[in-house]
């Protein structure tokens, strides 16, 4: 049997035609694909395609369990702490849907304006990072795959892997958990703190080379049956500067045993504290003689509890400001 040239020359058209049809089909069909759709949905600000690739509820859902184990398996010394934290966790689970609906609303927020409008969402930060480098794994499983996608973060010059789980819905595959979203978080808050610790080095120095506590004193006093505690700390300051201070803000903390027993501020905007000259500082403080910290705090004489401090703000008649950079900034 002879084919003519021509023959040859369709039949092998047509089986290009098919394979890159198939090629096509089946890309248009993978994981790979959708990831490139989100990332042009979000360019672009495309709320429908991105629903598309994206189960938002499904991740809403996901975020909000992380959120809540994460919460849980916490831990704190300080009592009305942790009877806070799970009165805090009975109230979201009562609420469960009401808080999943807030998170599926910032996504599709974030989406639509670039970035969250508003701080509720404790995730909220994991999305900031500024681009997708490429895809570090695809594991596929049936109709269901593990991603990792590189997103590079300039603000710490390093790249985070981010989890995804996709699942295959027939046309197109969907984003429906980023398993270790709770780990990126805690990665990110872990390199902030780095980030605003180093660039407090040089002013805590000046700061502490300007102000100074010399003397701590204690005096606690109860009322009739000691059902009314009130304990007092006399702080003598100083300034250790060569300028006049008019600004002062610091925090006194008191351990016992290297459990904090109480946080104490400091601030006041109106001083004229000059050079060399010493300052006292009071506070007096109300305590509840059923809750062990404080009475532990009544009870212990000065020798026997640690204290440290924190000075948070300092501004002097020359102009000079001394401010401590925080993570809100």
């Amino acid at each position: 049997m002879n084919f003519s040239k021509k023959t040859i020359v369709t039949v092998s058209v047509i089986i290009t035609i098919t394979i890159i049809a198939i090629i096509y089909f089946n890309y248009k069909s993978s994981p790979k694909y959708a990831l490139n759709q989100i990332v042009k949905a979000v360019k672009h600000h495309d709320i429908d395609a991105f629903n598309k690739y994206v189960n938002t509820k499904d991740v809403a859902k996901d975020l909000f369990s992380q959120g809540l184990i994460n919460e849980s398996q916490s831990s704190t010394n300080d009592e009305f702490e942790e009877i806070g934290k799970n009165i805090g966790l009975g109230i979201a689970n009562l609420f469960e849907g009401k808080f999943i609906k807030k998170i599926e609303n910032e996504l599709l927020n974030f989406v639509e304006i670039g970035n969250f409008k508003g701080d509720g969402v404790s995730f909220s930060k994991i999305f900031k990072s500024d681009s997708i480098t490429g895809i570090e794994f695809i594991n596929e499983e049936g109709k269901i795959a593990e991603v990792g996608i590189r997103i590079y973060n300039s603000k710490f010059d390093t790249t985070l892997i981010f989890n995804l789980k996709m699942r295959d819905i027939g046309n197109n595959w969907e984003v429906i958990a980023i398993p270790n979203a709770y780990e990126i978080d805690k990665t990110l808050d872990k390199l902030e703190t780095e980030r605003i610790n180093k660039l407090n080095i040089p002013i805590k120095r000046a700061m502490y080379d300007s102000f100074k506590i010399t003397k701590i004193n204690k005096n606690s006093k109860s009322g009739l049956w000691g059902l009314e505690q009130i304990v007092t700390f006399e702080l003598t300051v100083e300034n250790k500067s060569n300028s006049v201070m008019n600004k002062c803000s610091f925090e006194f903390s008191i351990y016992y045993n290297n459990i904090q027993l109480k946080v104490l501020r400091f601030s006041n905007r109106d001083l004229h504290f000059k050079k060399g000259e010493q300052y006292i500082v009071r506070f007096k403080e109300e305590l509840n003689p059923f809750i062990n910290k404080d009475q532990k705090l009544f009870e212990s004489d000065m020798n026997d509890l640690e204290v440290t401090y924190t000075v948070n703000y300092l501004a002097f008649d020359d102009g000079t400001i001394l401010k401590l950079h925080t993570k809100e900034e």
